[in-house]
């Protein structure tokens, strides 16, 4: 019948502009009658203004978290862009881990949200850092403790963001292997992972003692500051006036900051698949912003998600300082082939194969820690091929 009702409509010496706007509309009946019948889902999203090659309602991957309205209250009377409007705090339906949302369209390069300089908790002062261009996660923890937590008036007005980091125990605490049983740590196996957990432990204890603070607030401490500043690079060079009157730049050791950046913080990481990067406009001016910018094309309703750390970490430094494995990183292989004495070089030099790990896992029946401790190796052996 669709077809008779086409050859009544188009006659032979019809217009072709015609011809395709009668055929296509009477075509698209006849699709969405088939569609009907074979597919309903796909005919519902005709019915509600889509089609083939046209956008259609995003799939809810989130719900909403109501409990940081306060947060998101005190950010926005300090000037902060974008916080609950362009980007949303929500819980994963799939997970039901806490993370950050577009509530709309966003195109490459474009600013989803923005917090004034002011709103960032600063941890240390470049000139304290170590070797390594930054103060340690326990010293991090000392100071935060001592400028924020302690200290009344501090924590009164940062009381809106201290009230909505995650305590110990809770759902968003995802244990590093500092918090593991002696036996989980030595089940790791991998060197470079084990030294690190106990040089944290007994740098934790040190400060706790030199402070005359609780070991526990402190390790705590730590892993907050482990697993949710961030590290800001200061130039290090100077300028300096030369004997024939030119100025010139001597080049000394980068620096860093630590820095604890609300809201920006409950971005979740993606080692391969970031979608935004945290970036700082005019950072030597006072009125700085700390933004959240988009690296591609991001759809309303996505989750945001940016690259912890340098960029460059392995799984190895991703459960110590964050407390989980990603499914793939591309860094393990570069990391493993690199080598060391505190690296496994082989696969040959771990105590058991990858196939028994990943028996161990498909068991199901171990506790969180063992669980991460399964994945690490698994994910290490792995990057051997």
């Amino acid at each position: 019948r669709i077809n008779r009702k086409i050859g009544q409509v188009i006659s032979p010496d019809s217009h072709p502009a015609v011809m395709v706007k009668a055929t296509s509309f009477y075509a698209g009946i006849f699709l969405r009658i088939l569609l009907a019948a074979v597919r309903p889902d796909v005919a519902s999203a005709f019915a509600a203004g889509g089609g083939f090659g046209k956008s259609t309602a995003p799939v809810a991957e989130h719900v909403p978290e109501a409990s940081v309205s306060n947060l998101i209250d005190f950010l926005k009377a300090q000037g902060s862009k974008g916080i609950g409007s362009g980007v949303e705090v929500g819980r994963s339906i799939d997970s039901s881990i806490r993370g950050l949302y577009a509530t709309k369209d966003f195109k490459k390069d474009q600013i989803l949200c923005r917090i004034p300089s002011d709103c960032a908790l600063a941890l240390s002062d470049p000139s304290e850092a170590g070797d390594g261009g930054s103060i340690s996660a326990a010293l991090g923890g000392l100071n935060f403790l001592k400028f924020y937590v302690k200290n009344p008036q501090a924590a009164m007005l940062w009381a809106p963001y201290l009230g909505n980091l995650p305590t110990q125990g809770s759902s968003d605490f995802d244990a590093t292997p500092d918090f593991f049983s002696e036996e989980e740590v030595k089940e790791l196996e991998f060197s470079r992972l084990v030294n690190s957990v106990a040089g944290r432990l007994a740098e934790i204890r040190e400060l706790a003692g030199e402070a005359q603070i609780s070991a526990d607030d402190l390790h705590f401490a730590a892993w907050l500051v482990s697993s949710r500043s961030y590290r800001i690079a200061i130039d290090g060079g100077d300028d300096v006036d030369l004997d024939d009157g030119v100025r010139s730049t001597v080049s000394k050791p980068k620096r860093y900051l630590r820095v604890m950046l609300p809201f920006i913080d409950l971005a979740n990481h993606s080692s391969d698949g970031a979608n935004c990067e945290m970036h700082i406009i005019d950072p030597e001016k006072d009125d700085a912003w700390f933004t959240i910018r988009a690296l591609r094309p991001i759809r309303a309703g996505k989750e945001i998600k940016l690259c912890y750390g340098t960029g460059v970490e392995s799984s190895v430094e991703l459960l110590a300082n964050y407390g989980f494995v990603q499914t793939d990183n591309k860094i393990d292989p570069l990391m493993l082939k690199k080598g060391g004495d505190d690296c496994i070089t082989h696969i040959g030099g771990w105590k058991t194969t990858l196939e028994e790990d990943e028996a161990l896992l498909a068991i199901g029946d171990l506790g969180e820690n063992m669980k991460k401790v399964l994945e690490f190796r698994c994910r290490l052996k792995r990057s051997y091929a």
